[in-house]
């Protein structure tokens, strides 16, 4: 027979064999790195690998690498099928540098989990296969020679014996393994993410590519843990199973536990997929491609140095680049802030920056989300008249939003800047898909804002796009629905209009020296369009000053008088239902516009006698047709200003609709 080997597996020793038998044993195990041999010669029992060429051994085919395949078939027919199709509408995005990672992690996406999913039933395939040829083909045990014995009593030998190691090759009970492991392996999994907030980088604050390491490594740390938990556990059970086997008896909890182990894997998938993979896709698009979603910001110097404004997007980079402004120009002492949002985390170091600095927080436009962070750190909190704050629940890539540290950031904020419990409240339970724009008077209310500016207080802002002429062009066009009209019909109006509010806007003028400085040309503007409207739509112009004047003359004579003396353009600050009426006006105006003929004056002074013996006859005098031609007029005749203004338009609309038309394009247009 020549040289006797003998082998064993833990439990059962088996010899003397000869060489030929010996690899024929070997391979059809199941489970080859768990045997030892011995023959006579060595020391001690050696693992097959130490004892034997593995190359001589003959592999058996493994069940898990073809299912692994058979696993990938249907997530690749699955992708295929919503690239081809786009039965969800187009999932690709653009093959750029941003893209293209994107789109081969959606590729894989489908594929990857299938695949490990064939790959643990077919690892479970074969090791069931593997125990039932053992079982058919072991031989009973044979008494081993003396020296064979004796060695049969030694440890096979690892590299490393730490609790760890032995843990992860299944050597402990089954109990212990899933119990005592299992709970202090997840206790290390909850103290991963407390270890990386310590990290340099991290504590700091909102720093992307420290953020983005600590995550991964995180994330790393946590897939290595669970790892090696089902690994061990997987393990013990199969030593469980095979020494009760070996008894006769069956094995419940064995088979158990490896379904648990079966379910952990496909929750850290699960996990994996929703949480891990959104998280550090979002990290690296911030870290390595200046955050795409959040538009660029920028920050102005106004009003001789003592002003400020940021607009855009609240992303990374942006506070230490207003605190370098800050230090260049100290005289600053009111920040304007015109965002859309951004990230949370930034807006929190802004808060800081701001109150650090005393400065004054104003919002002439819109500041949402994590703008309102920045804004709450402001000494005083003022907004512009019409300005909105829009308020929601700061979330992030795969966290979830009941207790992010965005949203303990926000109520940290807010609390420290004495908002009301119930404000916080509201705004913080508003989900992150919607915002709340609470009005001005609740904003107050929750001692959110200080005060609301009427425009006279600081420099103008709130403009949401690259102060050129061009974009302030189409912003005039896109917020007054009939300067398309008057770019149409006199350009070189239009550009002078453009003009003196671009001017005024770099100069940093107020929004009230700009309403000065643009009024006459805006006026003359609109005065041009609106006599050229059709005669309906001027009987209808008529028709709401004489309203908006009997309106206004109830509320004060001082408002009633500003604006039936400026002959405004149409839609003042009066009631809603009046405004809507100016809008659709303003429409009709812009729809019917046209050049028209001019009434003779022949005509003109005929039928100015008619309605100003209509007026007399309804008991306005001499005086009363004086004191419109006025400007200087004392308070106590402005109620009676306003009274011979109303009339004057309500008797001209009462003439006959052609001479009512002529007569109102007179007045509008100061004949």
């Amino acid at each position: 027979m020549g040289v006797a080997w003998f082998l064993q597996d833990g439990r059962d020793r088996v010899g003397p064999l000869s060489e030929a038998e010996l690899r024929q044993r070997i391979a059809g195990h199941a489970r080859a790195d768990r045997l030892w041999v011995w023959r006579d010669g060595f020391d001690n029992w050696k693992t097959v690998a130490e004892a034997l060429e593995p190359a001589s051994i003959a592999p058996r085919r493994r069940a898990k690498f073809r299912w692994a395949l058979y696993g990938a078939i249907p997530g690749t027919l699955l992708t295929a099928s919503d690239v081809l199709l786009e039965w969800r509408g187009p999932v690709l995005r653009p093959w750029n540098d941003l893209g293209t990672a994107e789109n081969i992690g959606y590729l894989f996406g489908a594929i990857v989990p299938l695949m490990l999913i064939g790959f643990l039933a077919g690892t479970i395939r074969d090791a069931r296969a593997g125990r039932a040829k053992a079982v058919r083909e072991a031989p009973e045990p044979l008494q081993a020679a003396p020296a064979a014995a004796a060695a049969s009593d030694a440890v096979p030998s690892h590299r490393f014996n730490n609790f760890i190691a032995r843990n992860w090759r299944g050597e402990y009970s089954l109990p212990v393994a899933y119990w005592v492991f299992g709970i202090l392996g997840n206790i290390a999994i909850l103290l991963v993410p407390y270890g990386i907030s310590l990290a340099p980088g991290v504590k700091s604050g909102f720093s992307p590519l420290p953020l983005f390491v600590a995550f991964s490594g995180m994330w790393f740390a946590i897939a290595v843990i669970q790892m090696w938990q089902w690994v061990s556990v997987w393990r013990s059970a199969g030593r469980y199973i095979a020494t009760r086997r070996a008894s006769g008896r069956i094995a419940p909890w064995g088979y158990v536990a490896r379904i648990m182990v079966f379910l952990g894997l496909l929750q850290g998938v699960a996990i994996g997929i929703k949480q891990a993979a959104p998280q550090l896709r979002e990290l690296g698009r911030i870290a390595f491609y200046d955050d795409p979603d959040v538009p660029d910001y920028s920050i102005r110097v106004m009003r001789n140095g003592t002003e400020a404004e940021i607009s855009g997007g609240i992303k990374y980079g942006l506070t230490d680049d207003f605190a370098v402004v800050l230090r260049a120009s100290r005289q600053i002492r009111v920040v304007h802030l015109t965002s859309v949002g951004g990230r949370i985390g930034e807006g929190e170091k802004l808060y800081q920056l701001i109150k650090d600095n005393g400065l004054i927080a104003y919002v002439s436009g819109r500041c949402m989300s994590a703008c309102t962070v920045a804004f709450a750190g402001g000494r005083e909190r003022v907004l512009l008249k019409g300005a909105t704050l829009g308020f929601h629940r700061g979330s992030f890539a795969g966290k979830d939003e009941k207790d992010t540290p965005e949203l303990i950031g926000q109520r940290r904020v807010f609390s420290e800047a004495g908002y009301s419990p119930q404000f916080i409240t509201r705004a913080l339970a508003t989900e992150n898909a919607s915002i709340w724009q609470p009005s001005a008077a609740e904003l107050l209310q929750a001692h959110v804002i200080t005060r609301v500016s009427d425009g006279g207080d600081f420099a103008s802002s709130g403009y949401e796009f690259a102060l050129t002429r061009a974009n302030l062009a189409d912003w005039i066009v896109q917020s007054n629905s009939w300067m398309e009209a008057v770019r149409k019909r006199d350009p070189d109006r239009f550009d002078g209009i453009v003009g003196v509010i671009h001017d005024g806007v770099v100069a940093g003028k107020t929004e009230n020296e700009l309403a000065v400085s643009m009024g006459n040309k805006v006026h003359d503007a609109v005065v041009a369009l609106q006599v050229r409207a059709a005669d309906d739509v001027l009987i209808d112009i008529a028709n709401l000053h004489a309203d908006s004047i009997d309106m206004l003359a109830a509320r004060s004579a001082a408002s009633c008088f500003a604006y039936a003396s400026t002959e405004p353009a149409v839609g003042a600050d009066t009631t809603p239902e009046l405004q809507q009426r100016a809008e659709r006006i303003r429409e009709r105006v812009t729809q019917t516009w046209a050049e028209r003929p001019e009434a003779t004056q022949q005509a003109d002074k005929a039928l100015w006698a008619k309605l100003i013996k209509r007026l007399m006859a309804r008991g306005m005098t001499r005086d009363d047709f004086d004191l419109m031609e006025r400007t200087d007029v004392a308070d106590k005749d402005k109620p009676r200003y306003c009274r011979s203004r109303a009339l004057l338009y309500r008797e001209a609309v009462a003439l006959p609709r052609k001479e009512a038309a002529m007569l109102i394009r007179a007045i509008i247009s100061g004949g």
